[in-house]
């Protein structure tokens, strides 16, 4: 069920922060992967300049890289070879071990998301690097998937939510 929910409301996890932050996010423990807690709302406010975020819409896994991210991060997840954003591929990615507790902790999160997703889809979720000057219909793409931005055509979704609770209102 978990997945399907991720296709109307995607999961948004700060990647930077639970890699950089915290010592056992994304490690086993008691035989099991140490999962983050809760999501971030989806919404580009939460983005940082110097962040890496993960969405996933039970179908894809869009690695936001932003342009200050760390230098360190992204080699660990990347690969020694990467040594700046410029570096950094975008687009369709295949993320391998590179040896370094960064990519294992990454690895270990992206794989349980996909394995849950697997539980009830026959979809395994590629993972596609969005930097933030990337191409302009993936960079659309996985920001439409920030669902709680308010669009000029329309309202942000606590304000959808408010809307919707008012007018049920109307009629009981």
């Amino acid at each position: 069920m978990e997945p399907i929910l991720h296709q109307l409301h995607p999961a948004f996890y700060p990647l930077h922060r639970i890699l950089l932050e915290t010592q056992d996010l994304g490690t086993v423990v008691d035989g099991a992967i140490k999962l983050p807690p809760y999501p971030l709302p989806s919404t580009s406010e939460r983005l940082e300049r110097n962040g890496v975020y993960v969405l996933f819409d039970g179908v894809g896994m869009y690695l936001w890289v932003s342009r200050h991210a760390d230098p360190t991060l992204l080699a660990g997840l990347f690969g020694n070879s990467i040594q700046s954003y410029d570096q950094v591929p975008s687009g369709p990615i295949v993320l391998q071990p590179t040896g370094h507790a960064y990519a294992e902790r990454a690895l270990n999160l992206i794989n349980t998301w996909r394995a849950r997703a697997l539980q009830n889809s026959t979809i395994w979720p590629k993972v596609h690097v969005v930097k933030e000057d990337a191409d302009p219909i993936l960079r659309m793409w996985t920001l439409g998937l920030l669902i709680e931005d308010r669009a000029e055509y329309a309202p942000s979704f606590p304000q959808f939510l408010a809307q919707l609770r008012e007018k049920v209102a109307a009629y009981s």
